[in-house]
């Protein structure tokens, strides 16, 4: 089992894998700000309602998802502690616990961010 698992962390796909759930959250972060402040400034330049929510939702799920990748790869890799190990299952751990902590904090500052929709009108100074 341990042989298969360094395996498919050294192909292509596994580290694809990895380095796809510990990015999603960061990128959804930065997705979030960049639109939401994009839509924010468009409303109150045109005076139209572009709803910010959905937005909000799209890269929370990614967040999420990016959560949910990891925890995956962190299962596959043994569900251990990153070790100082210098095997692809240490590494691929450490990369997979990181990718769970980054993404888990991602969500939590998307929610942040989306409080303020909830408690002020876009353009309200």
């Amino acid at each position: 089992m341990p042989e298969e698992t360094s395996e498919y962390f050294n192909q292509p796909g596994g580290l694809v894998s990895l380095w796809a759930g510990a990015l999603a959250g960061p990128i959804a972060w930065a997705l979030s700000q960049q639109v939401t402040y994009l839509l924010a400034t468009l409303d109150c330049s045109y005076g139209r309602d572009f709803p910010l929510s959905p937005v909000m939702v799209a890269t929370l799920l990614l967040a999420l998802g990016g959560g949910a990748l990891s925890w995956r790869n962190w299962r596959r890799a043994g569900e251990g502690l990153p070790d100082e190990g210098r095997g692809t299952l240490s590494r691929s751990r450490f990369l997979a616990a990181g990718g769970l902590l980054i993404s888990g904090f991602s969500a939590l500052m998307i929610v942040a961010e989306w409080l303020p929709v909830f408690f002020y009108r876009q353009c309200q100074r």
